[in-house]
């Protein structure tokens, strides 16, 4: 690369500096009152003109997508952009604007003719050229456009440090510009997201709704001219708003980053529905505010009152049958005078078979109703060890009879335990029940509970243990899946919710079951349940 240094001045005249300083004030103001890049750089190109007092100038700006310095401005001796310099690909182009831009270097010089790096000789002498200035506008180590002047007279020094000042303020012009067209482009884009979304979108501040997009007031039964500007509370029904207000104050206090919550609303018809609302904090127009979006879940909630209705008949109308065909097949063994051997043998298979079948439908209504959220545990303080005594006395006869060895222990000083009773039960006793059905005979099973410590809090850990035939390394991610049954043990007797259902207990009580097993060896569960208030949820 070439570069000749301009003429030695001891000192600039007084017009040209004030011409240099008139140059950065021009080209400043081009870049921020032009409406677009194109004008902007055009403006600079005939401000280097005027000022520096060169042929020409040119501005070029990468086009990083296909790799060419496309040609924005032309000032001076040619004024249009189009024509073979109009687009230079910067890979192949053998001359000075593509070297410029390839090297990241500039190119100076006080000899235009005979300097190998510019082209057009003929054309050069034809205009009396003498001088050359080319510069990469470089941003953060990265080349985005050249800026390029022709001169009839040798460039002094001070001209190409005032040429090098105006090439970084374009530089930073181009960047600005390219960044507010990007964010404009960005902010079209989500404004039309937000627009055209199926889910509602709204910002409030002080109570108020200052924006909502069409789905939001289509939810509601509005027009967004409506709906825009209205105090929330005249959306609300009267006995949610303290709990809206409620909501709302902690996520505006910082006490909560976000709320996911569900609600009611009222629509412009005066019917009720539901909603389900992600909020945010935000700042709006130099104001708190709050940003958010809402779902109707309305025929959701209507979905989930049907399924209510229909387990409620399934929870009668199959538990009254199968709770007499139990009872008296049980009063009938007990009174077996003048009855055949035979004919015991088959009330004893009805009564386990119906004790069986009680069983399964007791765990579809509990995991179905879990798993919609309709069975919220009722957790109370109780006794872990108690409850283990009431559990392992049924559980004792049933795994007698299979001749297998039980035994229960309990850490003294286990403290009372918040959990509901029944669900709890249902829980440990489908771990007993899979214990003594997959533990051969002469096996043994163990039941404990103790005091577990946790990163954020005590737990109750109560395991169920028993040396059966274990679990397969390969199937143990599955246990817990609803239905699932493993291919070696299909013959007995389910619906593969069993384990479901533990999960879906031990994860209301906001709690953890783990397993630990070796095939062939046995299988230990553990259910964790938190003794008091947690920071972390273990059941994520």
């Amino acid at each position: 690369m070439k570069t000749d240094e301009g003429p030695e001045h001891s000192a600039d005249e007084p017009s040209d500096v004030f011409r240099h300083i008139a140059l950065g004030a021009d080209v400043g103001s081009a870049l921020i009152k032009s409406a677009t890049l194109r004008e902007a750089l055009q403006r600079c190109a005939e401000a280097m003109v005027r000022h520096l007092d060169v042929a020409f100038a040119r501005i070029w700006v990468l086009n990083e997508k296909e790799g060419v310095l496309e040609l924005q401005a032309s000032a001076g001796l040619c004024t249009h952009i189009n024509g073979p310099h109009a687009k230079i690909p910067v890979a192949e182009y053998p001359y000075k604007i593509a070297v410029i831009a390839r090297e990241g270097k500039p190119h100076l010089t006080n000899s235009v003719i005979g300097d190998a790096m510019i082209h057009d000789q003929e054309w050069a002498k034809k205009e009396g050229l003498v001088a050359f200035a080319g510069l990469p506008l470089v941003f953060r180590d990265r080349v985005i456009g050249v800026v390029a002047v022709f001169a009839r007279n040798p460039l002094p020094t001070e001209a190409l440090k005032a040429l090098e000042s105006v090439a970084d303020e374009i530089t930073l012009g181009i960047e600005r510009k390219h960044s507010s067209r990007n964010l404009k482009k960005s902010e079209e884009m989500f404004r039309k997201l937000v627009e055209e979304s199926l889910a509602g979108a709204y910002i409030i501040v002080d109570g108020r709704l200052v924006f909502c997009n069409q789905a939001l007031a289509s939810i509601y039964g509005y027009s967004k001219e409506e709906l825009g500007g209205s105090d929330i509370r005249d959306i609300t029904p009267e006995e949610d708003l303290y709990m809206e207000e409620e909501l709302n104050n902690r996520l505006l206090s910082g006490d909560v980053p976000s709320l996911r919550y569900e609600t009611r609303r009222v629509r412009k018809d005066g019917a009720i529905i539901h909603v389900e609302m992600l909020r945010w904090k935000t700042e709006y127009e130099e104001k708190p505010a709050i940003i958010g979006t809402a779902i109707d879940i309305t025929e959701r909630k209507t979905i989930e009152r049907e399924r209510a209705d229909f387990l409620a008949m399934i929870t009668h109308d199959f538990r009254t049958p199968l709770t007499n065909i139990i009872g008296y097949s049980q009063l009938l063994m007990q009174k077996p005078t003048g009855l055949h051997e035979d004919s015991i043998n088959m009330l004893d298979a009805i009564y386990r078979n119906g004790d069986k079948l009680s069983g399964m439908v007791e765990d579809f209504l509990v995991h179905s109703k879990l798993e919609c959220g309709m069975a919220a545990p009722e957790k109370i303080p109780g006794d872990i060890e108690e409850m283990l005594k009431k559990i392992g006395e049924e559980f004792a006869h049933q795994a007698a009879r299979k001749r297998l060895a039980f035994e229960l222990t309990v850490s003294p000083g286990l403290p009372r335990v918040p959990f509901d009773r029944k669900l709890l039960e249902r829980a440990v006793s489908n771990l007993l029940q899979n214990a003594i059905v997959y533990t051969p005979e002469g096996g043994r099973i163990t039941v404990s509970a103790e005091l577990a410590p946790g990163p954020h809090g005590d737990f109750a850990a109560i395991s169920v243990s028993d040396n059966g035939v274990g679990i397969p390394a390969e199937l143990k991610p599955k246990i817990f899946d609803k239905y699932f049954r493993s291919p070696k043990t299909s013959g007995a007797m389910g619906t593969g919710l069993g384990l479901a259902v533990v999960k879906a207990v031990v994860i209301a009580h906001e709690g953890k079951v783990e397993v630990d097993s070796l095939e062939g060896e046995g299988c230990t569960f553990r259910i964790l349940l938190p003794i008091g208030p947690q920071e972390k949820n273990w059941a994520a």
